[in-house]
């Protein structure tokens, strides 16, 4: 056991200097994103964020609203889903308002 514990070393490391190299076309990683700069990849980013932020608004406010019909009248737990409610839309206007100035910065900054 210990003699082939000495030899495993030496035989992995003249196997890998024997292996043949690779070709050109083997090493070559494609582009996932196909993006011609860094302002359109800075764009799908911003872009995938603002989605991401804008699903968790939208579960926020079907939430909110479920508490809402749920309350059964209680005025504290009615208020507090109502200000979720407003607080919620607010910052889907707000989410909304960002994309659009940021599309435009994005669309001054790369000449377009």
């Amino acid at each position: 056991m210990n003699f082939i514990k000495k030899l495993a070393l030496p035989i992995i490391i003249i196997t890998i200097l024997t292996l043949p190299p690779f070709p050109a076309s083997a090493v070559s990683i494609p582009d996932p994103l196909n993006a011609a700069d860094i302002f359109e990849v800075a764009a799908r980013f911003i872009q995938a964020v603002l989605g991401l932020v804008g699903a968790f608004a939208l579960f926020n406010f079907i939430i909110a609203g479920f508490g809402v019909i749920l309350s059964k009248g209680n005025p504290e737990s009615l208020k507090k889903h109502k200000d979720t409610l407003l607080w919620t839309t607010m910052g889907i206007f707000i989410l909304f308002a960002a994309y659009a100035w940021i599309s435009y910065i994005l669309e001054k900054l790369s000449g377009g």
